[in-house]
């Protein structure tokens, strides 16, 4: 994705906030929630969380996933 295509992407998406980062930092966001982003929903869910932050040793458990999504998810 070129720059102009990320900066399009974060205003579609109602992120303007933002567009602070500079576009090669853009480009590595889409590309980690993409990688995370496995049916391509446009959405990361419980189920896409959950390995990746298990494994990593943030939480120890799905309960642990559910409750740092819901303390985060708007």
């Amino acid at each position: 994705m070129n720059e102009s295509a990320s900066r399009k992407w974060i205003v579609k998406t109602g992120k303007q906030d933002v567009l602070t980062f500079q576009d090669a930092e853009i480009r590595k966001m889409k590309e980690c929630f993409n990688s995370l982003d496995d049916d391509g929903s446009g959405d990361i869910g419980i189920d896409e969380l959950k390995e990746p932050l298990i494994g990593l040793g943030f939480a120890t458990s799905l309960d642990e996933v559910q409750k740092m999504v819901e303390e985060v998810d708007d």
